[in-house]
């Protein structure tokens, strides 16, 4: 074979090509290296020039047919380089041995993520060999490495990581030496951000607003997403732990959510509920009112169409004598009332959570009962002189009302008393009077039926005054 070789020095390359297989075979069979040894190396191909100069020529040609030995991935070669020189001596080998660069890993994947841990799985790489491992790099949002991770198999979860931050992370695929490694492959994610914790709903009492606040979880937090459904759907975004939504509808449920944002990721709180407050009965009205009972009315609360409500409604002389009675409509009676007394009315509407509305208040005298046994006293030509009895469930802040109407039903005289008669002065002799008599409240203004009696007033008899006692019967007179 050296005889060979000394016949052009092209050869020379192929005298080292020889020296590298004989390394790599140094694990094989004897007569497997002997049969490898003896067979010819084919020819170079095509000669060709590539420059040709007065001084200088440039020769090339292709590579011998089948003399080509691929590299394996991440196989330790060993190498040896000798000179060869006249008479093809050689020189003593120079060696060293190096790692070809593992190929990379295939089908990197992102598997199971938490708020602190990461998994991974990839696919062996080809030309795989059992002696290698992998080493998996951690980067933050910050591309500070956090994490530096050596593995024999194809997988890795990653430990101890911040919520809500965005993780890189690379694997290499590293050779038998521990140093020579392929290309990273990279995937990136982030761990699932922290929950809010101690939601806290706020109605503030309010008809339209409703209020949430929060504590900021673990880890790292970009914004906060609020949620708000119910009749009404609202959502903001917050950096802030509080949040208020206005301009809702009274008395009615609504859920909130709260999601934490940080980067690609997000987690969302179970849902909170809170109701608006209802909105306050309209006007109230008195429909009847008479000495024992009386009728109460209101209009629908503002934007309370349709919502399930009922309304309480207080009536009493003072806190301690206060009757409360519930009402499905607009309007309510009460009876087994006091004749004649104040009585103070509030009426609230009750809505969603027995949450109850500010109380649209008023107040109201009952009627007083008429007077009893309206007489007629003295009568002259002048006057006349009335007594009667005190009505029952008197009162001492009870006054007297007494009206004359002579016969053609104009009222001639409007008078107030306190006590149990009057005597009604300036009338026109011989004229017929009919007298009404109410009980006034203390307000003065709720009266009771009027009691009425008739008389005349004695005939002046060439202007003396004729003293006389008339007797008539009234109303209350026994039949």
């Amino acid at each position: 074979m050296e005889e060979e070789i000394q016949q052009g020095k092209c050869h020379a390359d192929f005298l080292t090509r020889e020296v590298d297989v004989l390394n790599k075979l140094s694990d094989s069979q004897d007569e497997e290296v002997k049969h490898y040894i003896q067979e010819d190396p084919t020819p170079p191909g095509t000669l060709s020039f590539i420059t040709i100069r007065t001084k200088i020529l440039t020769l090339s040609w292709s590579e011998p047919v089948n003399m080509t030995e691929p590299d394996i991935s991440g196989t330790n070669y060993s190498i040896t380089v000798v000179t060869v020189g006249v008479r093809g001596y050689q020189s003593s080998p120079v060696t060293t041995s190096v790692y070809t660069k593992p190929i990379s890993v295939k089908s990197l994947q992102i598997g199971a993520v938490t708020s602190y841990s990461v998994s991974l799985t990839w696919s062996k790489p080809d030309e795989y060999q059992s002696s290698y491992s992998y080493r998996v790099q951690t980067f933050n949002s910050s591309a500070t490495m956090v994490n530096n991770t050596i593995v024999t198999n194809e997988s890795a979860t990653i430990m101890n990581l911040t919520p809500g931050e965005t993780y890189t992370f690379l694997v290499y695929t590293r050779a038998a030496d521990n140093i020579t490694e392929s290309d990273p492959v990279s995937n990136t994610t982030c761990t699932v951000p922290g929950q809010v914790s101690n939601i806290t709903m706020n109605n503030y009492q309010s008809v339209d607003v409703l209020g949430a606040s929060w504590i900021k979880p673990a880890g790292k937090v970009d914004n906060y997403t609020v949620s708000l459904t119910g009749a009404i759907t609202k959502t903001t975004q917050t950096t802030s732990t509080q949040v208020n939504f206005t301009g809702l509808l009274p008395s009615r449920e609504y859920n909130v959510t709260v999601q934490t944002v940080s980067g690609s990721c997000s987690q969302t709180s179970a849902p909170v509920t809170e109701a608006t407050y209802p909105t306050p009965p309209g006007i109230l009205s008195f429909i009847t009112v008479t000495t024992k009972n009386l009728t109460l009315s209101w209009s629908e609360p503002v934007n309370m169409a349709g919502v399930n409500k009922t309304y309480n409604i207080r009536i009493g002389i003072s806190p301690s004598t206060t009757l409360s009675v519930t009402s499905p409509t607009t309007n309510v009676t009460h009876q087994s009332l006091i004749s004649g007394t104040n009585y103070s009315i509030a009426v609230v509407t009750v809505g969603v959570r027995g949450y109850q509305s500010s109380p649209v208040t008023t107040s109201v005298y009952t009627k007083p009962i008429s007077v009893k046994s309206l007489q007629i006293g003295a009568v002259t030509s002048y006057s006349v002189s009335l007594t009667w009895s005190k009505p029952d469930e008197y009162q001492t802040s009870y006054s007297y009302r007494v009206q004359t109407f002579n016969s053609s039903a104009t009222m001639m005289n409007n008078t107030i008393v306190t006590s149990e008669s009057a005597t009604i002065m300036n009338l026109t002799p011989g004229e017929t009077y009919t007298f009404l008599v109410y009980t006034r409240a203390a307000d003065i203004i709720t009266e009771s039926d009027p009691v009425s009696n008739t008389t005349c007033t004695g005939e002046d008899r060439d202007g003396e005054t004729g003293n006389f006692l008339r007797l008539e019967l009234n109303d209350d007179a026994v039949r």
